[in-house]
């Protein structure tokens, strides 16, 4: 049963492509990857290189490469297919830790069938969600098995069974916090043992998610600064963002509406918002914290969800307030809380019970068609960041990302349109206005492209790009002092490149300025002999400043 809601859930997904959001980094363009198995791939994976070390994810994408070539639909089969088991394992480790069948398989389809999965399973970059948690479920069960019956051997199979899950994504590194919890409940370990002892027992666990950490946040700030970022936030932000990002991921396990690829971070957060959201979130540890002895459950289950969501939030660099796949894993504590909160209350009011039931068998109903429905915004990336842009207010990073994405399929008006609410959005964003002018260019609307480069100058005066494109459009305009200008610190940021020489020299030819022009045009040949271009122009400005003299 479970199994097949799954694949009801996400038949559609097997008739997507790859989404542009898969190939930019990862595996899709990655010739590491994208060979198949190979010795020098397996070598890099093993690397600590990328902007993530998750060897075991670019293994399985080299495996699927291997089998199913650039067949998107065989990626696909595997991410659901992880999925799928993913739920049976659940079901299997919830029963093995507290005997209860019916509340195991509520836990898992609760867990299998709700529209925040859709991300982490449809999204084939996202294989690493699918896998770390496979990996993390088996680790439990393994854990599960070595409590029973304590030896070197089964203690060992813990051990590796994490190893594997940090390799596949390092979100569960607060594992061994999440074992003291099950401990407690529905474990019951605290009575029979002493809690010295428990927590000895997790030091070898801890010193592997030290390590795994460590290495994350060694890859994420090599890889902020190689791609010019800001490595880090002020943990005052990320206090906040993630005061938020929690209130935000529990509106959204209970009414999973307006989901998207994309929640755009804010500047900064409003000070109502800030009170509001801790209020919030103090309430409801509050009332959590006042059932620890009546019901552990609700506890466990909500720790569980804080906990395991927590790296997310410490260790996130990029763009984006909070992600639906940050959810994969942590969701199966309020899962817990919900599906034990349900049946205690069936159990002191009998009355309820067959309400109860219909309740039960009506929200996986509406939680598989919400998924049907999610998946279906992954049938390309301009529908994804459409809806993106839909659900979310100011959502710049949508708009600019489906501009790119009609630009290139030559949708040139529609493309500026969303350029064009990308920079209202984020004026101070020099991209944003970049990318606005080399739209407006290809629409033929010149003078405005200058406007943008300009402002994009104005903002990052140094990069390179900027003073090309504005000093070659002002060139083709006639407004050639204008275009020497921004040429000429063209070539103070980049003096040994031939075609800005030549570029320089083509309009200090055209303002009368030959000694220049040649001592430019010069130094293009001098970097590029072959340049016939360039040859020809320095022929033509030796002639104008000797005929000159």
């Amino acid at each position: 049963m479970l199994c097949g809601g799954v694949f009801a859930c996400y038949l559609s997904v097997f008739n997507y492509g790859f989404v542009r959001l898969d190939n930019q980094v990862l595996f899709l363009d990655n010739e590491n990857v994208n060979v198949g198995m190979t010795v020098d791939g397996l070598r890099w994976a093993f690397e600590v290189s990328g902007h993530d070390w998750v060897p075991l994810a670019y293994v399985s994408w080299m495996l699927d490469f291997e089998f199913f070539g650039a067949n998107a639909r065989g990626f696909h089969l595997i991410n659901v297919l992880f999925h799928a088991a993913n739920a049976v394992i659940l079901f299997f480790l919830i029963k093995s830790m507290t005997g209860a069948v019916w509340k195991s398989a509520l836990v898992a389809a609760l867990f299998a069938f709700h529209p925040q999965r859709v991300e982490s399973v449809a999204w084939i970059a996202e294989r690493r969600d699918v896998l770390f948690t496979f990996f993390g479920l088996l680790a439990l069960w393994a854990y599960v098995i070595y409590i029973r019956k304590p030896n070197a051997l089964r203690y060992l199979y813990v051990l590796g069974l994490f190893a594997l899950c940090l390799m596949s994504k390092q979100m569960l590194v607060t594992f061994p916090f999440l074992l003291l919890l099950l401990d407690h409940w529905p474990l019951d370990r605290y009575r029979r043992g002493k809690i010295r002892t428990l927590i000895i027992e997790k030091i070898p666990l801890l010193v592997m998610s030290l390590i795994e950490t460590a290495i994350s946040f060694s890859v994420v700030y090599r890889y902020s600064e190689a791609m010019s970022t800001s490595s880090t936030f002020s943990w005052s932000f990320r206090l906040f963002n993630g005061l938020t990002s929690y209130v935000s991921y529990l509106k959204q396990t209970v009414w999973p509406t307006g989901l998207a690829i994309y929640y755009p971070l804010p500047s900064d957060f409003p000070v109502w918002q800030i009170v509001i959201s801790a209020l919030v979130m103090s309430l409801i540890t509050l009332v959590v914290l006042m059932q620890f002895r009546r019901r552990p459950f609700v506890v466990i289950g909500y720790l569980w969800f804080l906990g395991t969501l927590l790296p997310s939030i410490v260790i996130t660099h990029s763009v984006y307030s909070w992600a639906d796949r940050y959810t994969y894993f942590p969701s199966i504590g309020l899962a817990i809380v919900v599906v034990w909160a349900m049946s205690d209350l069936v159990e002191r009011v009998p009355r309820v019970a067959l309400a109860g039931r219909a309740a039960v068998v009506a929200l996986c109903v509406f939680l598989c068609a919400a998924s049907f429905v999610q998946v279906g915004y992954w049938r390309d990336t301009p529908t994804l960041w459409r809806r993106s842009i839909d659900v979310t207010e100011n959502n710049w990073y949508a708009h600019s990302a489906l501009a790119t994405e009609l630009m290139g399929e030559g949708k040139l008006n529609e493309s500026v349109f969303h350029f064009e609410k990308t920079v209202v959005i984020r004026p101070q964003n020099w991209k944003a206005h970049y990318n606005l002018a080399t739209a407006l260019v290809l629409v033929e609307r010149a003078e405005d492209a200058v406007r943008h480069f300009e402002l994009a100058k104005d903002i990052q005066p140094r990069d390179s790009a900027i003073n090309m494109n504005l000093g070659t459009l002002l060139f083709q305009l006639g407004r050639y002092d204008q275009a020497a200008r921004h040429l000429g610190d063209l070539v103070s940021i980049v003096p040994d490149d031939s075609v800005a020489r030549f570029r320089l020299g083509s309009a200090l030819v055209r303002t009368g300025e030959y000694e220049r022009a040649v001592e430019h045009l010069e130094k293009a040949l001098e970097l590029d002999s072959g340049n016939q271009d360039a040859a020809r122009k320095l022929q033509q400005a030796r002639a104008l400043r000797d005929g000159g003299s």
